[in-house]
């Protein structure tokens, strides 16, 4: 049996490095892997580019709500990460805890982008801070933005959004003051350049982290992958394929990550670093498929259906391709 070929958008990590290397060769599928130069999320949603490709969790969940039919999920989490660090103050703002968010102006690149919901889920959920008692800024973090959100959106008029002018950045904004908090998926100019003016709101936000982790068992999800409507109908059985190639990446990096003869990462205490992590969040860390996912994903959902981001209803399965429900 010939293995179908499918072009893989997605951006690089241990997760996909055995499927280029060929210590993880797929059986079934073979992918002519494609790194975007640019935002890939945005390629994927402008373009025919890409069989198979990274997709924000957000902007998958919405595209469902809408009946939109351009792609069918795949339960593989290409991109997981703890939140608590991303949110960033001036140090001029008066805010000293999470409550004191309230009434103040707050930074993201985009109101629906998936950090700014898990962590708008969590200051409402763990410290009371609703998102509609904020007001939201959208611009550029470190470059200048278009404006142009890759989804179109819609909020109720009790969420204040603003949008700062095309010329300048939500990091030279946050310095300056003009305002008072910033979301960032990426640490932001702002924290480097800015000295002591800037400074995180959870200053270690990695007990805040695992604090969280060890109440919700939650290790929030960024990014999954999605399969185009046409490959998926031509041959619905290519679901399967793709997972079981991408869990046998995942375990071949696994074993890397401990492999003591040669460290995997330049971190001088990488496996000890594996060692606290296994106690913290077990074994599977990291899981793929739906069961192991389906409070995580259900989380999701709930936060995006209480920051009205969801045209309609959806539940977990709708999510993703039925071949895939019991994995």
């Amino acid at each position: 049996m010939t293995a179908t070929t499918l072009k893989l958008g997605i951006s690089l990590s241990d997760r996909v490095f055995p499927l280029l290397d060929g210590s993880a060769p797929p059986k079934d599928v073979k992918f002519e892997i494609i790194q975007s130069s640019g935002d890939i999320f945005k390629r994927a949603l402008s373009s025919n580019d890409f069989d198979v490709t990274e997709m924000s969790l957000a902007a998958h969940a919405i595209l469902c709500s809408r009946g939109d039919p351009r792609f069918v999920g795949l339960p593989l989490f290409t991109s997981r990460i703890f939140r608590h660090s991303s949110l960033y103050i001036c140090a001029a703002s008066g805010i000293n805890k999470p409550s004191d968010l309230a009434g103040k102006r707050v930074g993201l690149s985009e109101y629906q982008s998936t950090s700014a919901v898990w962590l708008r889920g969590i200051l409402q959920e763990y410290y009371g801070v609703r998102p509609e008692s904020m007001k939201w800024v959208k611009g550029g973090v470190d470059k200048p933005s278009t404006g142009v959100d890759r989804i179109p959106l819609s909020l109720p008029p009790k969420y204040a959004v603003s949008t700062i002018a095309q010329d300048t950045t939500l990091s030279d904004c946050l310095i300056k003051g003009e305002i008072d908090a910033l979301v960032s998926s990426r640490i932001p100019r702002a924290f480097w350049a800015g000295g002591q003016k800037v400074k995180r709101l959870f200053p270690d936000s990695r007990a805040a982290e695992a604090d969280y982790f060890k109440t919700s068992g939650i290790f929030p999800i960024m990014h999954m992958l999605v399969m185009s409507r046409s490959a998926y109908q031509e041959n619905p059985q290519l679901a399967n394929g793709i997972y079981e190639a991408f869990v046998a990446a995942k375990k071949v990096s696994e074993h890397r990550l401990y492999e003591t003869d040669a460290l995997a990462y330049m971190i001088p205490w990488l496996v000890p670093e594996m060692d606290n992590t296994y106690s913290i969040m077990g074994k599977d860390f990291w899981p793929y498929g739906m069961h192991e996912n389906r409070k995580t994903v259900g989380k999701f959902i709930e936060y995006l259906r209480s920051q009205d981001l969801l045209k309609n209803e959806i539940k977990v399965e709708d999510m993703f391709a039925r071949e895939l429900h019991g994995s």
